[in-house]
C-alpha cells in the first residue's frame, strides 16, 4: 500500500514538473525568437552592441576595455536600448563563449551596424576639413 502510494505521488511529482516551464523559460527576453528556433539556436549576437545573449544560460555577455563579463541582468550599455529592433544573429555555437569567435562575427556582420553611428567620425573629419578650406580661401 505504502509503496502504491509512494509511486502515485512520485508520478504526480514528475507530471507537474513536466508539464509546468522551467523558470529560465518563464524568463525569456520578449525580444528573444520564439520556442521552436531556440532549439536550433544558442546565442544572439547584437552587432550593434558587440554584446551576445545566451539563450540556454540567459545570461548577456560583453567586451569592456578588453575583458569579457558574463552576467546575469542587462549591460549598462544596453538598458535603454530597445533590443527588440536591434540587429540580431542568431547563432548556433556548441561551446559556451561565443567571443572566441567575436573578431570573426564583428567582420562578418559589420554590415548589420547602423551606418549612421559608423560613419560618423568621417563625417566629423570631413566636415572639419571643409571648414578648413573656407578658412584658407578668406
Amino acid at each position: 500500500m505504502k509503496v502504491n502510494r509512494f509511486i502515485v505521488v512520485l508520478f504526480t511529482i514528475v507530471s507537474i514538473l513536466h508539464f509546468f516551464p522551467t523558470s529560465a523559460e518563464a524568463l525569456t527576453p520578449e525580444w528573444a525568437p520564439a520556442n521552436g528556433y531556440r532549439e536550433k539556436t544558442r546565442h544572439i549576437y547584437f552587432p550593434q552592441y558587440n554584446i551576445y545573449y545566451d539563450l540556454k544560460k540567459d545570461m548577456y555577455i560583453y567586451e569592456k576595455d578588453g575583458v569579457w563579463f558574463i552576467i546575469k541582468s542587462v549591460p549598462e550599455k544596453i538598458k535603454h536600448e530597445n533590443l527588440k529592433t536591434s540587429a540580431q544573429v542568431q547563432l548556433y555555437l556548441i561551446n559556451d563563449m561565443p567571443f572566441t569567435e567575436n573578431a570573426i562575427h564583428k567582420s562578418k556582420y559589420n554590415y548589420l551596424v547602423r551606418h549612421d553611428e559608423k560613419s560618423q567620425p568621417k563625417t566629423n573629419r570631413s566636415l572639419k576639413r571643409q571648414q578648413k578650406d573656407i578658412k584658407k580661401n578668406e
